[in-house]
């Protein structure tokens, strides 16, 4: 049976926004306490004048939060991490009539873990590259550069060796996945043959080989329906993946039941899943495949893990990200195709014996002859369609025999494509004056003139709810946000209690340039009005193949100027058989009239001062 994931790919941006708000929040309450007062009118505060929250714990009850199954977190490297719980599942398979590297099957303990949902990309494995830590892939022998190609920035990234792929999950703040926590995330707990359960491959749900027109890999999460009970993308066909592990053929036979992390040491590293190039016999989940740790594949990629401890400690968002497009629509494909018919045709004569040509244009697909136009170099010729409705009928006094000459079929119509609008990652906002999208809101990055009443404006936040610590007031905070007593704006008078978001660490309100807040990747740069990260790598937009970009007051990819798309076909017409021959006179001299003589195709002679006769023509 196949599985129906209860999760979408996509988590919508309220969901999300309540994932990061358990994730990244303390304690949250449905409305501000003030501040106790000593005698003397002083608020009380933790010394050194740290903020200080005093809610009655009387009235919060202890709550033990998990993730659920397909929880969702954007990452700082423009991906998205899904959650995989902790628990045992079946690791492996027994065979009954060969010996296997992946036997005995057993029962497999792994800790919870968050891992990358779809492989690295190419423009997200760029950027490390722009950062100065990784080297660029390898150029794979026979194969086009992918990875230099704007049509290709969303297809996994190949060619990267394991040491490479180690450096870029380092780089991240993960790791690569150990070869447990990669078969179970990609097969679930109930051991089943294929990350979407036992329904036998198809193309639907997977990349592999046979596909496609040429084999290759394709854009990620290209296909929902195959996706892993956990949600991963890709886990089955597209590249292969690196995992963490030294490879071992008997290794199985001796792992720990807890946590395996493979052999201590090895000269081979662990590659696990199917690729576009794998045959249909070598697509199930649990075929192991290994390799020299810097060995550059062109079927080989990666994907990262993070611990939970790393997720609910995130470094700052990138602070700018390229708009992307969203997939074309299905009745839009990128492959367009010109009329396709079979052609055959005849000669017909008329009373007089001339011979006429005829073609006919034979269609899969029930057609009209307004569908289409005919281009040639002979004037007159006609259309009709036939009552079969497949198949179109050229006629003409025009249309020539004995002479070989070309017919091209064009559609009436070119293909239309619709202009595509550019849309940015949740929690990310598309910014006009740079033609980026920008992290968190407008208001983050505007001026503390922005702010409206019961605002105040907080360096790297925008304009906060708040309200000023003096005479009886109430602050009501959206759900998630923490109370923050006292906050001096610079230029105002007056402490501020206000609703903080779960975007860092609150010592960072009163020292903006904080270290626990500067903690972006390598090669980044920390900015402290926005509270981001800074990525060096060109933010040239791109759109998909065929469309060229247009900047003006909207972000916008247009479609090309297409003609019809057409088709030309060889044709020769033999002219029709001559007409057959008069039957031939026979025994003239038995008709001695003119009329039965000319009757019988024979010659009514009357020679001069002669009697007439009949005779042979």
């Amino acid at each position: 049976m196949k599985r129906t994931p209860s999760f979408t790919f996509y988590l919508a941006a309220a969901g999300l926004a309540a994932l990061l708000v358990i994730l990244f929040s303390g304690c949250n309450l449905p409305f501000a306490t003030p501040s106790t007062t000593e005698p003397g009118g002083a608020p009380t505060n933790e010394p050194g004048g740290a903020p200080t929250n005093t809610p009655d714990l009387s009235l919060v009850e202890a709550v033990s939060y998990e993730p659920g199954i397909g929880s969702l977190v954007p990452w700082i490297d423009q991906s998205y991490v899904v959650y995989v719980p902790g628990g045992e599942f079946i690791m492996g398979q027994d065979e009954e009539d060969v010996t296997s590297d992946h036997e005995p099957a057993h029962t497999v303990h792994v800790d919870a873990f968050w891992i990358h949902q779809t492989e690295v990309t190419n423009r997200q494995y760029a950027a490390c590259v722009a950062a100065g830590v990784c080297e660029a892939p390898f150029r794979i022998t026979g194969q086009p550069y992918r990875y230099a190609s704007a049509k290709h920035a969303l297809d996994p990234v190949v060619g990267v060796s394991w040491e490479q792929a180690a450096v870029y999950c380092e780089w991240i703040e993960g790791r690569l996945p150990t070869e447990a926590e990669w078969e179970k995330a990609a097969r679930g707990t109930d051991g089943e043959p294929y990350p979407w359960g036992d329904e036998e491959p198809a193309c639907n749900l997977l990349n592999f080989s046979g596909c496609q027109e040429i084999d290759q890999p394709v854009r990620v999460r290209t296909f929902f329906e195959g996706a892993s009970p956990f949600l991963l993308a890709d886990t089955a066909g597209n590249i292969s993946e690196w995992v963490q592990d030294w490879y071992d053929e008997d290794y199985y036979a001796a792992s720990p039941s807890s946590n395996p992390a493979g052999p201590v040491s090895g000269t081979r590293r662990v590659v696990r899943g199917s690729n576009y190039d794998s045959p249909l016999e070598e697509l199930e989940i649990v075929l192991r495949d290994n390799a020299l740790p810097n060995e550059h594949l062109g079927e080989v990629g990666f994907r990262c893990v993070l611990t939970g401890e790393t997720v609910g400690n995130p470094p700052p968002p990138v602070c700018e990200a390229v708009p992307y497009i969203p997939l074309m629509p299905e009745d839009h494909p990128f492959d367009f195709y010109p009329p396709k018919f079979t052609v055959s045709s005849f000669c017909l004569a008329d009373d007089s014996g001339a011979s006429h040509g005829y073609v006919n244009l034979q269609f899969p697909e029930v057609v009209s002859a307004s569908d289409f136009t005919y281009n040639s170099t002979f004037p007159g010729v006609l259309f009709t369609t036939m009552p079969d409705d497949h198949t179109i009928t050229l006629y003409g006094s025009s249309i020539p025999v004995d002479t070989s000459f070309e017919i091209t079929l064009c559609d009436a119509e070119a293909p239309d494509l619709p202009i595509l609008e550019a849309e940015c990652p949740v929690d990310y906002y598309f910014d006009e004056d740079t033609d980026t999208c920008r992290y968190g809101t407008p208001e983050m990055h505007d001026t503390p003139d922005t702010c409206e009443a019961g605002e105040v404006w907080v360096p790297g936040y925008g304009c906060l709810h708040g309200v000023l610590m003096e005479g009886p007031w109430t602050l009501f905070c959206p759900t998630g946000y923490d109370f923050y007593e006292p906050y001096h704006p610079e230029g105002t008078t007056g402490d501020w209690i206000i609703c903080l978001p779960p975007d860092g660490p609150e010592e960072c309100l009163t020292d903006p340039n904080c270290s626990a807040n500067n903690r972006c990747p390598e090669g980044f740069s920390y900015v402290t009005d926005s509270n981001c990260c800074e990525l060096p790598s060109d933010m040239t937009p791109y759109c998909p193949p065929l469309y060229t970009l247009k900047i003006s007051d909207e972000y916008l990819c247009l479609p090309p100027e297409l003609t019809p798309l057409c088709t030309t076909v060889p044709v020769y017409i033999p002219s029709c058989d001559e007409p057959p021959p008069p039957p031939a006179c026979t025994n003239p001299g038995s008709y001695d009239n003119q009329g039965d003589c000319e009757a019988a195709y024979c010659r009514w002679a009357q020679p001069p001062q002669q009697p007439p006769y009949c005779t042979y023509p």
